[in-house]
């Protein structure tokens, strides 16, 4: 019998699902095969050797002589197998996220217009998918074709972050039926069951669809058909109402938060368990804030539909394609194993003094990996991540690239003063 195990300390990303070289390696593999041959692969037969300095100069912190918790000998001296040098890593500083959304479509604009590249080249990397929605509208001016593969095509697909925009699309054009479809079955933050107690759906179905024929319109027939919806549709119509009585005093972003205070936030909390302080990678509280501050780039409710119907039509488009034709859009868990010729990474980011600000905040390293993400369950368990891990992501991030890769940084994040972080000063 022969068995072959192969892992990597460096692209640990999983460490939640028990893939960690202490239970595999050290105190697992090693103890149980003590005779076993180990080989070191250390040559990097994708990236140009800037690239994969890089990753060394990175990863490195990782390991004892650099204060880090792994043994110096499982340390892999990375060679390229590239004769190329190729660019160092690029860094750059924005003031914040829609500046930095502008900079880097218009840099993957620039460089596809040049004739150098073509959109599936690219991937845009996050440590959260809240950032990659300030991506998607720059992309869209600049007319390059893109896929978000964290939420089924677009940032908007998501139901969470339709919802917010759709009920107030809904309440300016009661004719919409996208819109409609998108809310009418998604309690306002006062809808009760029988019992008085909040209920996150308003018991409207398929069959209530279909007797309105998908038109807000139709509400009111359609209750003349089955007694029992009169409750939930009361609760669209009043809820409806109540935003279209702010209209006029109202800015888009203030009309999209009026919607998630009074319905989406309750609706993620009751009927998702979303937790209040959801700030966790795919934390869609967080896509909420993002929401809110893309509609604040609109003057009219009009405007902000067209934006958010063009970027949903651009993703259905997609899904019968081939992702080599667009830009890539992801969360860097969803990267690994993967690919292209350009790599850039946004939002490496963290609160530089914490004795100022109180308390330890970043986008990469993640706030979770410095601080306990708090338990609102009632299963008792330690949610803190590691700051070597998040190391391990931004090295994931810069191994997929072949030739170039561009990471930036953010002065401000949702009102929070940010500075470089520590990762790219070690690289």
């Amino acid at each position: 019998m022969s068995l072959t195990v192969v892992g990597d300390i460096d692209q640990l990303l999983y460490r939640f699902t028990g893939a960690t070289p202490e239970a595999n390696m050290g105190e697992g593999f090693d103890e149980q095969f003590p005779e076993a041959e180990k080989f070191m692969l250390t040559t990097n037969f994708r990236s140009t050797g800037e690239i994969v300095k890089a990753q060394l100069e990175l990863i490195r912190y990782n390991y004892s002589n650099a204060g880090g918790p792994y043994a110096q000998e499982m340390l892999k001296e990375l060679n390229a197998f590239s004769s190329i040098d190729g660019e160092k890593v690029q860094i750059s500083n924005h003031l914040a996220a829609e500046d930095e959304a502008a900079s880097v479509a218009d840099k993957i604009a620039t460089m596809i217009d040049a004739g150098d590249y073509e959109p599936g080249d690219f991937f845009v990397g996050a440590r959260t998918k809240a950032q990659l929605g300030y991506l998607e509208g720059d992309l869209l001016r600049r007319k390059v074709p893109f896929i978000n593969i964290t939420t089924n095509g677009s940032f908007w697909h998501a139901k969470h972050i339709a919802a917010a925009a759709m009920y107030v699309i809904l309440a300016n054009d009661s004719t919409n039926k996208e819109a409609f479809k998108a809310v009418y079955n998604i309690s306002s933050s006062v809808n009760t069951d029988r019992t008085g107690e909040y209920s996150a759906t308003r018991y409207l179905g398929q069959k209530f669809l279909q007797a309105c024929k998908g038109s807000y319109q139709n509400v009111d027939k359609a209750v003349h058909q089955r007694k029992h919806w009169k409750y939930g549709v009361e609760d669209l119509k009043t809820f409806i109402w109540r935003i279209q009585d702010r209209m006029n005093e109202s800015s888009v972003s203030q009309l999209v938060q009026f919607v998630i205070d009074n319905s989406i936030r309750d609706w993620l909390i009751k009927d998702e368990g979303i937790v209040e302080t959801d700030g966790s990678e795919n934390g869609k509280l967080e896509d909420l804030k993002t929401v809110v501050e893309i509609a604040s780039q609109f003057d009219t409710i009009d405007e902000f539909a067209a934006y958010v119907f063009e970027a949903r039509k651009q993703a259905e488009d997609a899904k019968s394609k081939n992702w080599n034709d667009y830009v890539i859009l992801s969360t860097i868990h969803r990267l690994k194993g993967l690919e292209r010729k350009v790599v850039f990474g946004i939002g490496i980011s963290e609160v530089a003094d914490v004795d100022s600000y109180g308390q330890p905040y970043g986008l990469l390293p993640h706030t979770f990996s410095m601080t306990s993400a708090p338990c609102h369950g009632v299963i008792p368990f330690n949610d803190m991540g590691r700051v070597e891990d998040e190391r391990c992501l931004l090295f994931v991030l810069i191994s997929r690239a072949k030739e170039l890769v561009f990471l930036s940084t953010i002065a401000t994040y949702r009102n929070k003063p940010m500075a470089p972080s520590r990762f790219l000063a070690e690289i």
